[in-house]
């Protein structure tokens, strides 16, 4: 853009070189944003893959039927084929923070399936979701720690300590936690 702005006030637009190096100046924007754009998109990807993968154990830890596997993951499932429709730069930087809603949205649905033991009669399950009234804190290791890369189990040590305790800290404030 600088050097634009430098030939538009000198007025050298004509100038053979001049047009050279704006063209080519051009194309390397074009191709920095190309690669932007499928990077975004490769993001995007690599979240929902990453949850879709973990799905299975995620139902089954909560107790939950496989059978719910396909309802749970259409929603993702259908904004990944949809990735590559998009094209407009500023819809595509958007994709990641998209597909983190889509997830959160899974997480959400997930909670809301999980059966809950009735304790007043200890038959089993109840049908109704727990809703908590609690406020819900999301909670992530960069916010504990800028050093999130553990090499060693005495770093998880430290890592697992401080995360437990500001788990810890939050429950007792009266949040629910989400990690």
């Amino acid at each position: 853009m600088q050097e634009y702005k430098t030939v538009s006030r000198s007025a050298t637009f004509s100038d053979k070189e001049v047009w050279k190096q704006l063209q080519s100046l051009k194309e390397q924007a074009k191709l920095s944003l190309e690669t932007l754009k499928e990077n975004w998109r490769q993001e995007a990807r690599q979240k929902i893959e990453k949850t879709l993968l973990h799905l299975p154990e995620d139902l089954s830890r909560n107790g939950l039927d496989a059978s719910l596997m396909d309802k749970l993951s259409e929603p993702l499932i259908n904004f990944m084929q949809n990735i590559d429709n998009i094209i407009h730069p500023a819809q595509i930087a958007a994709l990641p923070g998209q597909a983190e809603g889509k997830i959160q949205e899974l997480a959400e649905e997930l909670v809301r399936k999980i059966p809950v033991i009735e304790q007043e009669e200890h038959t089993g399950y109840i049908e109704k979701p727990v809703k908590s009234s609690r406020k819900i804190k999301y909670l992530h290791v960069k916010d504990i720690t800028a050093v999130t890369r553990v090499t060693t189990e005495a770093e998880w040590e430290k890592l697992q300590g401080l995360l437990d305790k500001k788990v810890r800290q939050l429950l007792s404030e009266g949040y629910d936690v989400e990690l």
